[in-house]
């Protein structure tokens, strides 16, 4: 996804439909590694002191590229052998990382950041 217009939108209505669940004063910072063929990775930093600014990287050639470049935990081994559709979570070290694989419509809506945020709350309080 290297439609900007459509990333920043994404991004806009997922800190709105957010901040109702986190504590008074904290921010989110987002960076965006987006994908030449499909989809972006979106990695959210959420913290009392944070400053709400989004940082557009130059485009990776698929999200499997770009996931490369991230620190995680949650997938290892050959990157190149996963095939991400639809939407991915991780949740870790106060970063909420959204790994979309493709550029539809329905993943990257103003009801896809709704979903997308309910879908984290609900993993977050079964891991609490």
């Amino acid at each position: 996804m290297n439609d900007r217009n459509v990333i920043q939108n994404f991004v806009n209505n997922f800190r709105k439909q957010i901040y109702p669940y986190l504590r008074s004063g904290a921010g989110i910072k987002c960076t965006i590694y987006p994908a030449v063929e499909e989809g972006a990775i979106l990695e959210f930093s959420v913290g009392e002191h944070e400053v709400n600014t989004d940082k557009y990287l130059d485009d990776y050639s698929t999200v499997n590229e770009a996931i490369k470049s991230i620190k995680q935990s949650a997938f290892g081994g050959d990157m190149d052998a996963f095939n991400f559709e639809g939407t991915n979570y991780i949740l870790e070290d106060k970063r909420i990382i959204l790994i979309k694989g493709s550029d539809s419509e329905k993943y990257w809506g103003e009801n896809a950041a709704m979903n997308d945020v309910k879908e984290i709350i609900r993993n977050a309080k079964a891991e609490s």
